[in-house]
């Protein structure tokens, strides 16, 4: 009998146990996504507010004249319809020229072996804690007046998507270092049998890689790609010193704070209150797109950083 108290006792415990670390859990999750989340939220609904509501002391989030004016004047001044259709075209490019540098690259230093490999794979690590501000002048020099091999071409290109694109395919974009980590250590975990079997079927590197390796990778494929789209697409920098007088979402997101003038009762003042928020609703439009991929990729998220061996 009391052999079987002690076991119940041990059993409760451990219950207990068990619901308190969930429900710390639980709590600690919920105050990180608050943390993560308000901002967008009240963003969202500062958004919807007309300039009385945001001056009145009783209105806290929850407006009292429901209004769509911030985002039709948003709108407006971004040319919305217009430039995200160029923004979405010109960041798939980037996206789609990362995912192949960054799949061969990794491919070529999981699966081969030859000197500097190690020291290869360490400086594209490296890349990483690299701020872009400390190749933004250097970059912007050598696309003004483009340099090959000591050779002055002098073709300047700047003001076109091509250096971010050079930048993209030849694994130097934005945050490739870590997409080939990524690649690097999916590969390096890819049964090493597959190209033996591949080999004795008369299978060369490149039709192994294209026609065993690449079918099997499709996650983290996906992952990679996405991972790009994000970047690509919130990236301000690079766009902003290449490309300054583009009319990209990313370019034009920053300039709707200056480009909007809202008079106060002809009085020629600017009326700042009015300024921030449509500013609230360009920011929510212009982020919009990546919502929409998170909420249809993130199982793809998920399964590829898992996979990569990044975590555990």
């Amino acid at each position: 009998m009391m052999q079987k108290s002690l076991l119940l006792r041990r059993f409760s415990k451990n219950k207990l146990m068990h619901w308190g670390q969930k429900i710390i859990t639980y709590v600690l999750l919920s105050c990180l996504a608050y943390v993560i989340l308000y901002p967008v939220f009240a963003r969202l609904m500062y958004s919807f507010m007309t300039a009385t509501d945001l001056n009145d002391d009783t209105v806290f989030l929850f407006t009292k004249h429901f209004t769509f004016d911030n985002y039709e004047q948003a709108m407006e001044f971004m040319d919305y319809g217009l430039n995200i259709i160029k923004s979405m075209v010109t960041v798939l490019i980037y996206s789609i020229l990362q995912l192949v540098s960054a799949t061969l690259i990794a491919y070529g230093l999981a699966r081969f072996r030859f000197p500097g490999r190690g020291l290869l794979f360490v400086i594209s690590i490296i890349t990483l804690i690299i701020p872009p501000q400390l190749l933004s002048m250097p970059l912007y020099f050598q696309f003004k007046d483009l340099n090959v091999l000591g050779i002055d071409t002098g073709v300047n290109l700047l003001n076109t998507p091509v250096p971010t694109a050079l930048l993209c395919a030849t694994g130097l974009g934005l945050e490739s270092g870590l997409l080939i980590f990524m690649m690097r250590q999916y590969f390096s975990g890819f049964p090493k049998e597959l190209d033996e079997a591949a080999a004795i079927d008369g299978a060369g590197s490149l039709k192994t890689f294209f026609m065993v390796v690449l079918p099997s990778s499709g996650t983290m494929l996906v992952t990679i790609f996405l991972f790009s789209l994000v970047w690509q697409w919130t990236d301000g920098f690079y766009v902003s010193v290449f490309e300054p007088t583009s009319d990209y979402l990313q370019v034009v997101v920053k300039q709707v704070y200056g480009m909007v003038k809202v008079a106060t009762q002809g009085s020629g003042t600017v009326d700042v209150v009015g300024q921030s928020l449509i500013n609230n609703a360009a920011f929510l439009l212009f982020i919009a797109p990546i919502i929409i991929v998170f909420l249809f990729g993130q199982k793809h998220l998920i399964e590829g950083v898992e996979r990569s061996g990044i975590v555990g």
